[in-house]
């Protein structure tokens, strides 16, 4: 009976445990759970808010910005295909499990953002450069080393795309990060919604480097047209925004009027893509007056980038001239004193053949062996590093005389 009776007292025990732990695990349950956000419902089946609600405070007179507003447009957002596919591929692009995960990436404007933008996307760009190592010059492809840097420099989570370009000497890259959006206080239902179709076409098809290399090609006029059709830009953004507000309200009435011929009833942009741009830069009443006012400095800041390229390359070529001339000194110096050293071993193996010493021929002909292998891999290295001076004296002349054709604003 003994150990039934022990048996016993355990379950006993365990039962008074767990009855006196269970309102703590509860709690912590209850804690756990209140951290993370409600998970958003799904886009398909989703209802639209009251026709009467989209000349309403999108915020509805709150004073900061919280998930059920975010979750007021995405209801919008689901009664056209369009929209979802849009806000679909920015859930995808921007490694977000859904739309509803969207929010996090969304605030409301500064106070000093002019209320008629709407909104505004944040875009964050850099650049990442690394000299090339011998090796990866021998093997006309990234050595271990250089591919560990390359990968390292795509490792930033927040990384959205990048785009790689390959010198003879280095590699540039060219890093864009997941953008954050915001949108402007005071601004009804209807008109939120379409800002959120616009910002979110900027986010998702935008590419903040496509400027660079043009602007200074160009005259301020020509370079302005090329840039709001780029992909992403205002040319697409009040396309995307604007079809949707006409499908929204069935109406062209609250589209803004320079833009109104340009688009049929069912939203279709009818007009050609240049005549949307023209409308966008023309000054107003006739435009949108985007030439004068949100791009009056689009280009000299598009020449300012393209300067900042060039001298981030001007120091990445320099810097790797100077270790090139350092890795050309050492070289020379290698083989030289490899090639000395062979000889040197050279005679001490035919002096141990000469004596019959088989023990000192032997080490004589290993360390002959390695000085010979030295000097050969210093011979295969010296020519791949000259032919890399040359190339960066040339190329650092070049970037010098790009950068004196493009005077920094003053």
């Amino acid at each position: 009976m003994r150990p039934a009776a022990r048996g016993l007292r355990s379950a006993t025990l365990w039962l008074t445990l767990l009855t006196r732990l269970w309102p703590l695990l509860l709690s912590l349950v209850l804690l756990a759970s209140c951290g993370r956000p409600p998970p958003s419902a799904p886009l398909l089946g989703r209802r639209p808010p009251p026709a009467a609600a989209l000349r309403d405070d999108w915020l509805g007179g709150s004073s900061s910005f919280k998930r059920a507003h975010f979750e007021r447009l995405l209801d919008l957002v689901a009664q056209d295909p369009e929209a979802i596919a849009l806000v679909e591929r920015a859930a995808r692009d921007f490694r977000r499990e859904g739309p509803g995960d969207l929010f996090p990436l969304f605030s409301i404007c500064p106070e000093d953002t002019p209320r008629d933008s709407g909104g505004h996307t944040f875009f964050d760009f850099d650049l990442a450069v690394f000299s090339l190592d011998i090796e990866s010059l021998a093997a006309g492809k990234l050595s271990p080393r250089a591919q560990a840097q390359f990968d390292q420099a795509l490792a930033d989570p927040a990384l959205l795309r990048h785009t790689r370009k390959d010198f003879p000497d280095y590699v540039l890259i060219k890093r864009s990060m997941i953008p954050r959006i915001c949108l402007v206080r005071g601004l009804d239902l209807a008109t939120a919604y379409e800002t959120l179709i616009h910002e979110l076409t900027h986010a998702t098809l935008r590419d903040p480097h496509f400027s660079q290399g043009k602007a200074s090609d160009q005259g301020a006029a020509a370079f302005l047209e090329q840039l709001v059709q780029s992909p992403g830009d205002e040319v697409d953004a009040y396309a995307a925004g604007t079809r949707a507000r006409i499908r929204l309200e069935k109406s062209k009435e609250r589209v803004h009027r320079p833009l109104q011929r340009l688009f049929d009833e069912q939203g279709t942009l009818t007009a050609p893509r240049p005549l949307l741009g023209r409308a966008i830069l023309a000054p107003a009443p006739a435009g949108l007056g985007y030439a004068d006012t949100s791009l009056i400095d689009a280009h000299a800041r598009a020449i300012e980038v393209e300067r900042a390229e060039l001298i981030t390359r001007q120091k990445v070529a320099e810097s790797t001239l100077t270790m090139r001339q350092e890795q050309q000194r050492v070289l020379t110096q290698n083989l030289d004193v490899h090639t000395r050293n062979g000889e040197v071993h050279r005679q001490q193996a035919e002096s141990a053949r000469a004596r019959g010493d088989r023990g000192a021929l032997a080490e004589a002909q290993r360390k002959g062996q390695e000085a010979a292998q030295a000097a050969a891999e210093a011979r295969r290295s010296l020519p791949l590093v000259e032919a890399s001076i040359r190339r960066l004296e040339q190329e650092v002349t070049s970037l010098q005389k790009a950068l004196a054709s493009r005077p920094a604003r003053g």
